[in-house]
């Protein structure tokens, strides 16, 4: 997989130094260090909730959803529907290859 050099810093706003990115698809930063993808995603319905987590249940990897400092696992039907209906959060995909996974939450890009 091909990819380029980006500068990133941590949610709190602590620099990190720079990463290579190498999932190029919009919306998506894979840093290759940490092997962890982010976007920001907005689920605007329960039902949109009820679909995402049935989604992100299907992969064997961890898959948070994160909001300044609170963080809670994507796969938590009861974690999403109770924090995430009508926010914007920032998705954490713990694995190597998120590709998959990536085209099929397209839909939830913010």
């Amino acid at each position: 997989m091909t990819g380029r050099w980006q500068s990133f810093s941590h949610l709190d706003g602590t620099a990190s130094g720079y990463e290579k990115v190498l999932c190029n698809e919009p919306g998506w930063n894979y840093k290759e260090d940490r092997k962890v993808n982010t976007m920001n995603i907005l689920l605007s319905t329960q039902e949109d909730a009820v679909k995402f987590v049935r989604t992100v249940s299907r992969y064997p990897f961890d898959v948070d959803l994160s909001e300044g400092g609170d963080t809670i696992d994507a796969k938590s039907i009861l974690g999403v529907l109770s924090v995430a209906v009508g926010r914007m959060m920032q998705l954490k995909i713990h694995t190597e290859h998120p590709e998959e996974l990536c085209s099929e939450l397209q839909v939830y890009l913010a």
